[in-house]
């Protein structure tokens, strides 16, 4: 790890100089809690950009911020500059975020000759690349996740049939190549990829299909991300998880085949509800599904990052019951351990209305209590009809770094005493005062059926 200084060009810290040790990360912005504070500068977010030491390259990410940053005057993120990616920074690189100029320096770690490594470097600019087989499915190359082992007894998939339709259109136009699957719908468009339904033409199975857009795959850390939750996705078997079916890759862009479940996500559903609330006898028994899920991810060191009701896939079963799935493992990571140096890959992201303070600005540390709160803050909807923040201002980083919650008993005063108080311990600031785990939340659920 190289020893990295920042000098102040311009702004409030201008002449001052920072180095960087103890930690892996550095968030910067206007923000009390942020690392390093730049100031006043109204051009500068409360929560502006990241610059991650933790390798023998240092490199900067814009996280969100409203004007974004420039490195060596070319813009990244914000409203006008190129989409958010890690930016990998030479010795005497010079960062601008609105009126504040920042000149790094560091020394990169040498190779044996002397002479600094480009292939080191190479390495940690590049993502992995597929490796193709002899039938048309591409396995993507990827280290299986230390502590994670393929099911040896993974449980069949249902196996749910349909009549063939004709393809989607808009998948024949985008993937002329997918030629395993008769594709049925579009089902769900994101920023980054869609989902469809399809039939695999071979078995004949009802399927999600989940690909990068083509415009995604242009960008690393987008497909460095889904590559993780394919990997993940192999590895993890649950009864609340959703079914890993296969992978590969199609016309350049890579692809994850699921099961497909018939009630689509959670948001989806409190949206058709009145009030866009549930009643306490049928969300307390889907919320233990999830807890159930993150315990089971939790018990294999993991933590899920991104627990929210759109994650949370419903199947509604022949006598009405719900069955809820966690999806989703593109920003999972490794519970973190005393001594690790090293940002998650997948550290970075998440969802406001969702994520707990600490995950805000300490990045590269990742803790069950992390997915307790969001656990929390998903069944606080489910029961409220109301996200717990109230982000009708414009400064939503501080609502949620303050710790502004609203009181769930302001929105429901008829709900029980018992389920709030579980409800505000698991959304307690302070992660050690939330319950250790997904398991120990899970129990608590359970005493409230």
């Amino acid at each position: 790890m190289p020893k990295v200084t920042l000098t102040g060009l311009s702004g409030d810290i201008e002449h001052q100089v920072f180095v960087l040790e103890g930690k892996p990360v550095f968030i910067f912005g206007r923000h009390e809690k942020v690392h390093i504070n730049l100031g006043s500068d109204p051009l500068i977010s409360q929560i502006h950009f990241l610059v991650d030491v933790s390798d023998d390259f240092p490199r900067v990410v814009d996280l969100g911020s409203t004007n974004g940053l420039a490195v060596n005057e070319r813009l990244y993120g914000g409203r006008f500059g190129k989409p958010p990616e890690f930016v990998h920074l030479k010795d005497g690189d010079i960062i601008t975020a609105g009126n504040t100029l920042i000149k790094i320096n560091f020394q990169a770690s040498e190779s044996g000759d002397g002479k600094t490594s480009e292939s080191n470097r190479q390495k940690h600019m590049g993502f992995p690349s597929p490796q193709r087989s002899s039938s048309n499915t591409v396995r993507i190359a990827h280290d299986i996740p230390a502590g994670l082992a393929a099911p040896s007894d993974r449980p069949p998939v249902p196996q749910v049939k349909e009549k063939k339709e004709g393809n989607d259109p808009s998948a024949t136009t985008l993937y002329p190549g997918m030629s395993d699957y008769t594709i049925q719908k579009c089902v769900h468009t994101g920023n980054k990829g869609l989902v469809y339904r399809a039939i695999n033409n071979e078995t004949g199975v009802l399927t999600a299909i989940k690909i990068l857009l083509p415009e995604s795959v242009k960008r690393p850390r987008i497909v460095e991300g889904f590559l993780h939750e394919i990997e993940l996705s192999r590895h993890l078997e649950h009864p609340h998880l959703i079914h890993y079916l296969g992978d590969g890759m199609v016309d350049g862009s890579p692809y994850l085949a699921m099961e497909f479940l018939n009630g689509g996500n959670l948001h989806e559903y409190l949206d058709k509800l009145p009030e866009q609330r549930m009643p306490l006898e049928e969300a307390i028994p889907l919320i233990c599904h999830v807890a159930s899920a993150t315990s089971y991810m939790q018990s294999r060191q993991l933590v899920h990052k991104d627990i929210k009701p759109k994650n949370i896939i419903l199947e509604q079963q022949s006598d009405g019951k719900l069955i809820a799935k966690l999806s989703d493992f593109g920003l999972t990571s490794h519970i973190s351990r005393p001594g690790d140096r090293k940002i998650p890959p997948m550290a970075i992201g998440g969802t406001p209305a969702y994520m707990p303070p600490e995950q805000l600005v300490d990045v590269a540390n990742s803790i069950p209590q992390s997915d307790v709160f969001s656990i929390a803050a998903t069944l606080y909807q489910m029961l409220s009809g109301h996200l717990l923040y109230d982000f009708t201002g414009p400064d939503q980083i501080s609502v949620i770094l303050d710790g502004n919650i609203i009181p769930i008993l302001d929105h429901c005063p008829e709900l029980p005493g018992r389920v709030a108080e579980t409800i505000n311990k698991a959304l307690s600031y302070q992660p050690e005062q939330r319950f250790a785990n997904a398991g120990e939340l899970l129990l608590a659920l359970r005493e409230l059926i």
